[in-house]
């Protein structure tokens, strides 16, 4: 539908739950909170879900949306992007 989606999980789910939510054919930007041991301080993680079976179009469009995304989240410590489960 032409739009990326910012995932929303509860902030007590792990890492793995809100990953294997992901769809596999749908693009999404997701943000994963997590604490740094032994500090105890808050770190954010920015991962973008452009997964291999997601339409050419809607690749095009996260891919070129993801600075502006990025900008919407101060902060963020990690970058990841993604494609698959693998």
């Amino acid at each position: 539908d032409g739009a990326c989606w910012v995932s929303k999980y509860e902030s007590n789910d792990s890492y793995t739950k809100c990953v294997s939510g992901l769809p596999l054919t749908d693009c999404r930007f997701f943000l994963y909170r997590y604490t740094l041991e032994p500090s105890n301080s808050d770190r954010f993680m920015f991962l973008l879900w452009i997964p291999d079976a997601s339409p050419v179009r809607l690749k095009m469009i996260c891919a070129s949306s993801k600075s502006e995304a990025k900008e919407k989240f101060p902060g963020i410590h990690v970058e990841i992007g993604g494609t698959d489960m693998a």
